[in-house]
């Protein structure tokens, strides 16, 4: 009679605490169903997936899923209609993890991690703004993570150590060809030989441990890679999404923004995933329970027990995973009036993004764009701050002035989304007009400002142009540092480098000049650079590294991305503002007169006039004007001459620089009310005061006129002809090649009409 109400208490308790998994379990078994009768569909998708679709983006991935449901639709194979990748092969929980790691929340990102964990292949991720990297790195810390470079002088025996003790191994920053030496790994070569896993690896064979894993990153944004290697390896596109962007900066600006809501929500975060972790746990434990209960389960005391505790603690667990969810809620809508300024910033990236496609030296990595002054203002009209500094930020230091029109035309069209007139005057009035003037005119670049960005370890780059030189400004900057340059070239690789490692213990500042002359010594000086940023290196906290070079592709990525970059180039404009008098600003007016845009109507042969030339002529201009009279004659003939007639070969173009010349430079021009043009718009202005030179130069237009020049109006005509006609083909350049009329056929449909008509003529089987 005892054991009988024993066991009617213990079945009440049992069914007690069961009765609410029974309730969830029924929906599952009926969701289950379903599934199993579309497995065959969804799991033939999701392995195609897993092996075809990782290097092509988000838009051509969703093209090849939907032509793969309906290919099976054809052959009447069941599958869901609404297929998700991360629905078949996804664990939210693991998902949860990998965020926490770092990898960004987006769909795209979590397809990615997925491809990573579950391809048979080894992954090769493109990874332009290094997310993956950053991922795999926090990912794998806690198993030893090595990582490698095809560079370093001993990365076969470092890979032969990670495979021997089965640690996982990063191999970054690949080009477009691998090392023959990674053959056997890549396919897996292992053999069994008296009882153990061994691999080939170069001329010996070594223990292959099974835990061992293989992870290779490429900071190029469009690799080609042949299909030899893509045959080895899961290529896969870890390039930012314009969804996974937003979310990023989104978090940025509210943890500047409104920082309480960023920590209340990570800390949701974590408590959710840990709730979530531990119900699943509580399930676990009971169907364990269940399955290895012996004899009556209503004589098993413990295990009723147990089962009752598990629904207290499950029922706890579920009241805050509601409270949390709710919270989550509430803060989610709170970060949402937030999401105008990410996605602005999105906006923003992208543009500058693309700059790389017009000049190769136009580098920006994601890393510096977050870490710019953009992210750094308060939410006082944040929308139009972080749209000015971002022009300030990348303009004025980064840009050549022939891009710096396309750059904010580019922004304004992606914010806008209207089409304007392309003309170079209209595009110049359509910037003004929707985003103001300052983003067409020439911030000043400041040598005192750029240091202020610096550190030991992030290096300046001068990006020069034909005809320009920052040597002198540099020097007048440096004067009072210790300073060392040298011009490198061939054979001065390593001197140059012993001078860096003096310099990085001794605090002086090093500046090689001409890098792109020295093409073979690029890589090295690249390996060089990034030591600076390694934990334990010890750099004295003076230490400064300056570089220059002209536009060329074998400059170092990875240094350009993590620098600070300013443009050296002769203004196109009229205007070089100094603190001198009339003599003065006529001489910089005269300098800066680009009568070289206008082809052979400006010179009959291009000089490549420079600022060395301009600091000539004003040191001659201040020596000769010291004491007495003005010596006109002497100061035309040295300059017209000597100093810029030096360079003029053609005798018509010689005689023009005179003409020029004496319209800025003679005794004409310190009278009151003398003009430059017959327009009278341009004059030296009667002040003393710096300050109401450079207002009246920023009263100037925009766009100069012919007048001003020298020059008819009609030779304006050939000029905004060609200005148009480069406008619209580097625009064309940015834009994506598939982009096309209506009515005319795209890219991919012309090779498809052609593939299709090759196999029409092959002959049948």
């Amino acid at each position: 009679m005892a054991l009988t109400e024993a066991r009617l208490t213990r079945a009440g308790k049992l069914t007690s605490a069961l009765g609410d998994e029974q309730v969830r379990w029924d929906q599952s078994v009926d969701q289950f169903d379903q599934e199993i009768i579309n497995v065959i569909g969804n799991v033939f998708i999701a392995a195609a997936c897993v092996a075809y679709y990782g290097a092509f983006t988000s838009h051509y991935r969703q093209l090849l899923i939907d032509q793969w449901i309906k290919r099976c639709q054809d052959l009447d194979i069941p599958i869901s209609s609404s297929f998700s990748l991360i629905k078949i092969l996804g664990d939210p929980y693991v998902i949860r993890q990998w965020n926490t790691e770092g990898l960004p929340r987006d769909s795209v990102s979590t397809e990615n991690g997925i491809l990573v964990t579950e391809g048979r292949r080894w992954p090769l991720m493109i990874d332009p703004q290094d997310q993956a990297n950053r991922w795999i790195r926090s990912k794998e810390a806690k198993h030893g993570l090595k990582v490698i470079k095809l560079t370093d002088p001993d990365f076969l025996r470092n890979l032969e150590n990670a495979i021997r003790i089965g640690i996982p191994v990063l191999l970054e920053e690949l080009k477009e060809s691998l090392d023959p030496a990674l053959e056997p790994v890549l396919l897996k070569q292992t053999f069994v030989s008296g009882g153990r896993t061994l691999i080939r690896l170069g001329d010996s064979d070594i223990d292959y441990d099974k835990n061992f894993r293989f992870y290779m990153t490429t900071k190029m944004s469009n690799p080609h890679y042949l299909p030899e290697v893509c045959i080895k390896v899961t290529i896969i596109n870890f390039t930012v999404t314009e969804s996974g962007l937003e979310d990023q900066l989104l978090s940025d600006v509210v943890r500047l923004e409104s920082p309480h809501l960023e920590v209340q929500r990570n800390q949701l975060i974590v408590q959710i995933n840990e709730d979530r972790n531990q119900l699943k746990d509580i399930e676990d434990r009971i169907l364990k329970l269940l399955f290895t209960s012996e004899g009556n389960i209503l004589d098993n005391e413990e295990l009723v027990q147990t089962l009752q505790e598990s629904k207290v603690t499950s029922e706890a667990i579920k009241h805050r995973l509601e409270e949390a969810e709710s919270t989550e809620v509430m803060i989610n809508t709170a970060r949402e009036r937030y999401r105008p300024v990410a996605t602005r910033g999105t906006v923003l990236y992208f543009v500058i993004a693309s700059l790389s496609e017009i000049d190769p030296m136009y580098q920006f990595s994601l890393k510096y764009f977050k870490q710019s002054s953009v992210w750094e203002n308060h939410l006082q009209n944040l929308l139009d701050q972080i749209l000015l500094n971002s022009y300030n930020e990348t303009c004025p230091e980064g840009l050549f002035e022939q891009h710096k029109l396309i750059y904010s035309f580019l922004v304004c069209v992606q914010i806008q989304r209207q089409r304007g007139d392309i003309l170079m005057p209209n595009a110049t009035e359509f910037v003004i007009v929707s985003l103001g003037k300052q983003f067409v005119e020439n911030p000043p670049v400041d040598l005192v400002h750029l240091y202020r960005d610096m550190s030991p370890s992030t290096p300046l780059v001068f990006i020069l142009s034909t005809g320009s030189d920052p040597m002198g400004a540099f020097q007048r900057f440096a004067k009072e540092k210790g300073v060392e340059s040298i011009s490198l070239g061939q054979g001065q690789g390593p001197i140059a480098e012993k001078m860096i490692h003096a310099a990085v213990k001794s605090g002086n500042w090093v500046f090689l000049q001409n890098c792109h002359l020295a093409v073979s010594w690029m890589l090295s000086m690249e390996e060089l650079i990034k030591t600076f940023t390694e934990p334990d290196k010890s750099i004295h906290e003076n230490f400064r590294l300056f570089l220059s070079s002209k536009p060329t592709k074998v400059f170092p990525v990875t240094v350009l991305q993590n620098s600070v970059k300013v443009k050296t180039q002769k203004h196109q404009n009229h205007i070089l503002g100094h603190q001198w008098r009339k003599m003065v600003f006529g001489m910089c007016f005269f300098h800066a007169i680009e009568r070289k845009k206008f082809g052979p109507l400006g010179w009959n042969i291009r000089y490549e006039f420079n600022d060395s030339d301009r600091e000539c002529a004003l040191l001659n201009l201040n020596l000769y004007c010291k004491d007495g009279p003005i010596p006109w004659d002497a100061l035309v003939y040295i300059t017209g001459e000597i100093t810029y007639g030096g360079r003029v070969t053609d005798v018509w173009d010689q005689r023009c620089l005179r003409t020029l010349l004496k319209g800025f430079f003679s005794p004409q021009t310190l009278e009151p009310g003398y003009t430059y043009s017959s327009s009278g718009i341009y004059y030296a202005p009667e002040s003393n005061e710096l300050d109401q030179y450079r207002k009246y130069i920023d009263s100037l237009p925009i766009i100069d006129g012919p007048e001003v020049f020298g020059m008819h109006d009609n030779a304006n005509l050939a000029f905004q002809r060609q200005e148009t006609v480069t406008l619209i083909n580097t625009i064309m350049d940015v834009n994506p090649c598939s982009s096309v009329h209506d009515g005319a056929k795209s890219n991919d449909e012309i090779v498809c009409d052609l593939a299709e008509s090759i196999l029409a003529k092959l002959p049948g089987r």
